[in-house]
């Protein structure tokens, strides 16, 4: 070979063909060598993804291969990163991987994508690497992947056989062609989830249902080209499906009426602000027999008719939990008819159904007294008063109430006999109806006594340490969990409290209580108190004279927040950091 000529700059190895170039690498001893030849220039990075197992010189029975999951992030989500990834993660199965592109703006995206280079974003250029080098791939997430189109998601079918899961949020330029070609060649597909994806309409679901015969769970949000054509498709063709969820969408009641009717397998189904349909089309879903799960939100057309006429179709057997939101339309009436026509529910959440009353509640409790062991309300306005006429009470082992305006003592008085045996329990944002009074009531319709592991009182202002030391009383055996989170009438004699009682107690949140140094001493002094994490956000009492206490509790501790903790210095967070090195410090 005739020898060439090189200036001072040039380097000798530049001169090699690719193909001894690829011999050097073939004998890279590990993923580590490969990384460092990569990072050296793009040419010697893109040679190393056309290399196969196959072609490096190692003992193949020497390597032990596994699975693997990656996720790009932000400007570390470019095609250079992905490519550099890919080689580090040779000779490993990559079998998952997220990409999470940032936003750019309307001006940006309308611009010729020549004018993107490839070390800025993910294009289809990166999803052709992937395509070619990651065969193994079974599920890929795309978010805001603003220049990924088509051309990219052909070559993920071409390459992932294998692919069960795909995820697309806010995509324009992925079109029906794409998710065509995926449907026709990943035969595997089990979960897709599609989200403001405003070039997919109908011919994907259609391809999908036609094709994707294991496909199991199917989640659309305002994708507004799809409309009754794809959706019929998807539930009369694909037996396997045991979740639906749609948000934002247009449909009429003949996508309902075809759920009730034909989906024969249907356990999960979610309709969120949905339009286009009448209060009739709900009353077709209690066809589904299988329906385990059950959530509309924000649907004008959802009223008590709907559930009036399912239970005359044999109401909902296979319920076990019904969540409703921002209802309006839905009554007591509606809310009896369904748990009388749901004998296995478990668990039930209402919120901003401003039109059910306590009785409405009471009565729908009482139907399905034997089987309910959650219930939740946030935001209910006229649940409260307590109930005039005595009913069987169910056994809850979770209870939730969280805003709901009028309740207070005497809503309290009486569902207190129903959380004798409960686990959890959480009173959030109850500022004017949690008061000492209600507590006593409650803990007292309790039995003064219980197995609670978690007690959530955040935001319950008008408590103070009486309240605490009645908790701490009933419940420090068995707790593991408290939150009094803006509690600002709690203070360092409660805290004193906590410390003897509270054995087993794992994680304290006193965020925007006023609570100082000597809470701190005295937590921190308690042989029996073994924290793990402590949130102290807020609390302005604190200083670093009442850190310096936190070390005694040092070999339990592992995270401490110290956010807006304006008496600590920068000197006090770097003694603390030192003494509590094994603990996640959040300033």
């Amino acid at each position: 070979m005739a020898r060439k000529k090189l200036n001072g700059d040039d380097h000798h190895i530049d001169i090699l063909p690719d193909e001894c170039l690829l011999q050097v690498f073939s004998f890279l001893p590990s993923p580590r060598d490969r990384c460092s030849c990569a990072a050296v220039s793009k040419k010697w990075l893109f040679l190393q993804l056309h290399m196969r197992f196959s072609d490096f010189h190692h003992d193949v029975n020497q390597v032990e291969c596994s699975e693997v999951s990656r996720s790009l992030e932000g400007e570390m989500a470019n095609d250079v990163r992905l490519a550099a990834m890919v080689v580090g993660v040779y000779p490993h199965s990559l079998t998952e991987l997220t990409i999470l592109q940032g936003f750019f703006s309307s001006s940006s995206s309308s611009s010729s994508s020549s004018l993107i280079s490839y070390n800025e974003v993910v294009t289809d250029l990166g999803l052709k690497i992937i395509g070619f080098t990651c065969p193994t791939l079974k599920c890929i997430t795309l978010s805001n992947c603003a220049y990924v189109g088509d051309a990219g998601l052909a070559c993920i079918a071409g390459g992932c056989k294998n692919l069960e899961k795909l995820n697309i949020y806010s995509s324009s330029r992925i079109t029906d062609d794409g998710l065509t070609i995926i449907a026709k060649n990943c035969l595997r597909l089990s979960v897709v989830n599609f989200e403001s994806c405003t070039s997919i309409g109908n011919q994907s679901l259609e391809a999908i249902a036609e094709y994707s015969s294991k496909l199991e769970s199917i989640s659309l949000t305002k994708c507004h080209l799809i409309g009754d054509p794809g959706m019929v498709s998807i539930v009369s063709k694909l037996p396997k499906l045991t979740r639906i969820s749609l948000v934002s969408m247009e449909i009429t009641d003949k996508v309902l009426k075809v759920i009730g009717e034909q989906g024969r397998s249907l356990e999960v189904l979610s309709l969120d602000s949905i339009k286009g349909t009448t209060e009739i089309g709900y009353s077709f879903i209690s066809g589904a027999q299988k329906l385990k799960v059950l959530t509309v939100s924000s649907c004008s057309s959802l009223t008590d008719t709907s559930f009036i006429s399912s239970s005359s179709n044999g109401g909902f057997p296979s319920l076990k939990r019904a969540e409703f939101r921002n209802n309006n339309g839905l009554t007591n009436k509606g809310l009896i008819k369904l748990t009388e026509g749901s004998h296995m529910l478990e668990n039930l959440k209402l919120e901003k159904c401003h039109k059910i009353t306590t009785f409405g509640l009471m009565q729908a409790l009482s139907n399905c007294s034997n089987t309910i062991k959650k219930l939740s309300l946030v935001q209910c306005d006229q649940i409260g008063q307590p109930p005039v006429i005595p009913s069987p009470q169910p056994v809850l082992f979770s209870m939730k109430l969280k805003k709901c305006k009028s309740i207070g003592e005497p809503f309290l008085a009486w569902i207190g006999e129903s959380c004798k045996e409960a686990k959890k329990i959480a009173m959030v944002g109850m500022s004017n109806g949690i008061t000492d009074t209600a507590m006593c009531a409650f803990l007292k319709a309790m039995g003064g006594g219980g197995s609670v592991k978690s007690l959530d009182l955040s935001g319950s202002g008008r408590i103070s340490d009486w309240s605490v030391a009645a908790v701490t009383a009933a419940f420090g055996r068995t707790l593991e969990r408290l939150s009094l989170v803006g509690c600002k009438r709690v203070s360092e004699e409660a805290l004193g409290v906590i410390g003897e009682r509270c054995g087993k107690l794992e994680d304290l949140d006193l965020s925007l209580c006023a609570v100082g140094d000597e809470a701190l001493r005295r937590m921190a002094s308690s042989r029996a108190l073994r924290l793990k994490t402590l949130a102290l956000a807020g609390c302005g009492g604190v200083t670093d004279e009442g850190l310096a206490a936190l070390e005694l509790m040092g070999m339990s501790l592992n995270g401490l927040n110290l956010i807006r903790c304006s008496g600590i210095s920068a000197r006090g967070i770097e003694s603390i950091r030192e003494m509590l090195w094994r603990c996640d410090l959040v300033f």
